[in-house]
């Protein structure tokens, strides 16, 4: 069984139905993990990422905020990843100069764990280990 853990753009994707390809995939991806086909990790790192975009570039209130994350908190079989290795972040942040945030997320991926994303930058930080919402349903 796939283990899943979704960035910050894939949550996004499927909040805010602002890309009808993107949020096909991903309504697909939630669908199967609301089934127990796949298992679904989150980030804190992410959870922090999702309320701070959600207020400042898209302009939620708090009230539409708290209840998105109160949403996501209740997704079945959901683990939340808090513990992060700021020792790897930073030797992946000064390696790629990928964004700081994006390297704690990397450092908490581990062994049969995969991240789901968007973001083709992971590829450079966790290659074997990141893919689309798309290849994830394959």
């Amino acid at each position: 069984m796939l283990k899943a853990l979704i960035d910050t753009n894939v949550w996004l994707r499927y909040i805010l139905e602002d890309s009808p390809t993107q949020f096909a995939q991903c309504q697909k991806l939630f669908e199967r993990i609301e089934v127990g086909k796949i298992l679904p990790y989150v980030s804190n790192v992410t959870i922090f990422e999702l309320a701070y975009t959600l207020k400042t570039y898209y302009r939620l209130t708090l009230p539409e905020i708290k209840k998105t994350l109160e949403n996501i908190l209740r997704i079945r079989n959901l683990t939340i990843i808090e513990k992060t290795n700021s020792k790897t972040a930073l030797k992946l942040y000064f390696k790629t100069k990928i964004k700081y945030a994006d390297c704690l997320i990397a450092s908490q991926i581990k062994t049969g764990l995969v991240l789901v994303t968007y973001d083709q930058d992971f590829g450079k930080l966790v290659p074997k280990q990141s893919m689309t919402p798309g290849e994830a349903l394959n």
